[in-house]
């Protein structure tokens, strides 16, 4: 059944703060090529893990004016989707959608209004599976969930502040989703990312702060954690999540007016935990990170290359020949460490 609920500015913020976090400068380990298209182009990263050989596993970035990107853990650009207008991308590995499991990638595409679904193969090829139609004016960002039966969930967005919930099948070679829930909120949305395990689903408001919904209860009431302020300068951009040994499940918000990145827990009281930027590393001429969008993160060992974890962040000002965006890599342990976390 289709549920609706209009969320009012009303919602009283749902965080507390007691000290004053960290605020650390760190620097990128690595960075992809830059992408085909000039001008601002590269949006949002994903970040897949071969199951048998981490270090065959593959950065995903969107490049919102021709399509989709896979690079290796060097940067290096191994295969490219020509999809057209595709702005936000995520995925979900071993998806029980057809007979055995699947890994999938969903993508926003805001020329066909549409949620786009590829296929990553074990041999971490790209394929393009097809797309179904949204009842969105505009699409714009999108998160993915996987289920507790295995199944998949996609929640895409609307510059008109709408969020979309659907279900997705796989039928006869091809792809179908079925509208599950409806939100509204006060304003432009982008960014959002799903606690599988929570039934969470945390959503950004560029110019108010990140919000946290259950998908568990049909009429849920919205939450704001963390609001435009003191720690996050609009836009808020890029959402993400990643486990911690003692702090539990943190919550990764790009801060895109001040080039930040805040560091929260995603449970109660969701405590902001520190702040970092990216800046220039001179010695591999890696720029700063600034005007950064999308973001993601893995805290588990990747192969020889990370083996502290990986965080991939959009570049909106990279430096360099072409001077094209790119996606920079980033060694979460040394962020970790550095905000003395580890």
């Amino acid at each position: 059944m289709l549920s609706s609920l209009l969320l009012v500015a009303s919602c009283q913020p749902g965080f507390a703060q007691a000290a004053k976090p960290k605020e650390v400068v760190v620097q990128a380990c690595g960075q992809t090529s830059p992408v085909a298209s000039a001008g601002d182009a590269a949006d949002d990263p994903a970040i897949w893990i071969h199951p048998k050989d981490p270090d065959l596993s593959l950065i995903l970035g969107t490049d919102k004016k021709r399509g989709l990107a896979a690079y290796d853990l060097d940067g290096k650009l191994k295969q490219f989707l020509e999809l057209g207008a595709v702005n936000n991308v995520d995925l979900r590995q071993s998806l029980s959608l057809k007979s055995g499991l699947i890994d999938l990638a969903v993508l926003s595409h805001r020329h066909h209004r549409s949620v786009d679904v590829v296929e990553i193969r074990p041999d971490a090829k790209l394929e393009f599976l097809g797309r179904f139609p949204t009842q969105l004016p505009d699409v714009y960002g999108i998160c993915m969930r996987k289920t507790d039966q295995g199944g998949a969930e996609a929640l895409i967005n609307s510059k008109t502040g709408r969020l979309d919930r659907y279900a997705l099948e796989i039928r006869e070679g091809s792809v179908k989703g079925e509208l599950k829930q409806t939100w509204m909120f006060g304003s432009q949305i982008e960014a959002c990312v799903v606690d599988d395990a929570a039934s969470i689903v945390f959503v950004g408001e560029e110019k108010r702060g990140v919000w946290s919904l259950s998908l568990e209860t049909p009429m849920s009431e919205p939450r704001l954690i963390l609001e435009v302020g003191q720690y996050l300068t609009a836009d808020l951009e890029g959402l993400a999540l990643v486990d911690h040994p003692m702090q539990g499940r943190l919550l990764i918000a790009s801060s895109q007016g001040d080039h930040h990145f805040i560091v929260m827990q995603a449970k109660e009281p969701h405590q902001v935990l520190g702040r970092f930027r990216i800046g220039e590393h001179q010695g591999r001429r890696i720029d700063a990170v600034t005007d950064t969008d999308g973001i993601e993160v893995f805290g588990g060992a990747l192969g020889s290359k990370f083996p502290g974890g990986l965080l991939v962040v959009q570049d909106g000002s990279p430096g360099g020949e072409s001077n094209n965006q790119n996606f920079k890599l980033v060694c979460w342990d040394e962020v970790l460490r550095a905000l003395e976390l580890d």
